[in-house]
């Protein structure tokens, strides 16, 4: 480990148990139905719920920064409550695509059970991946809503059968398409964040990166910012 990252993070883990406490305090008081979803997902064996509240609070808050009208998630799970919560609330439309058809079913059970989803509402579609050509990325089949303003990026998985991780694709096939999200939020996924910015209007986004991705490239200043996600906002 190198002498920056030895300095920054005691610092970065004592903000994250005070993040950690105000993200408690904040969905019990703001946001209690997604404590009910957390506790679905939890008894689903959703690995993601051992990271909320405090991941869902992170999201809250950009979503309140920003105000999405179309929200498009790629990958399902606790993820998905704050996205349908948020939707219900602000008159907002929101669809994720899930990989894996009983994922999706898991998805849809959860939320449901906690009224995030009703009737025959098509929030959770199973969208079936695929591996590019070349076998350097990954993605669905489908291509995104070229009317999408925040897209959310947590599937499908990147890791091919051989072992190897590569970048999702979708957003980059979107912007080729002529899509202008105005947004784009990725949970982990180095590659794909190395390859948004990469392509030729990556240059038209303010960069805000997470803390894993500043200490994996050395950008010690962003770092000190303990961002749970890395952002992306369009000027």
């Amino acid at each position: 480990m190198t002498l920056p990252a030895l300095i920054i993070r005691p610092y970065i883990g004592l903000r994250r148990r005070a993040q950690r406490a105000e993200a408690r305090q904040f969905t019990r008081a703001r946001t209690p139905e997604l404590l009910r979803a957390y506790d679905a997902f939890s008894e689903a064996s959703q690995s993601g719920a051992s990271r909320q509240p405090f991941k869902g609070r992170d999201l809250w808050r950009i979503l309140e920064t920003t105000s999405p009208k179309s929200i498009v998630e790629l990958g399902s799970g606790t993820t998905s409550a704050v996205f349908a919560l948020w939707a219900d609330r602000m008159a907002a439309s929101y669809r994720a695509f899930e990989h894996d058809a009983h994922w999706a079913e898991v998805t849809e059970k959860c939320l449901r059970r906690v009224s995030l989803v009703k009737g025959g509402d098509p929030r959770i579609q199973h969208v079936t991946s695929r591996v590019r050509e070349d076998g350097g990325a990954t993605g669905f089949v489908d291509p995104l809503p070229l009317d999408a303003d925040f897209i959310y990026v947590d599937g499908p998985p990147c890791r091919l059968e051989n072992g190897r991780k590569v970048p999702n694709d979708d957003v980059t096939r979107l912007l080729d398409a002529g899509g202008q999200p105005r947004v784009i939020v990725v949970d982990g996924r180095l590659e794909t964040v190395d390859l948004i910015r990469a392509h030729p209007r990556g240059s038209q986004y303010r960069f805000f990166p997470s803390y894993v991705y500043s200490v994996r490239r050395g950008r010690w200043r962003d770092a000190l910012a303990g961002r749970e996600h890395t952002i992306l906002i369009r000027t």
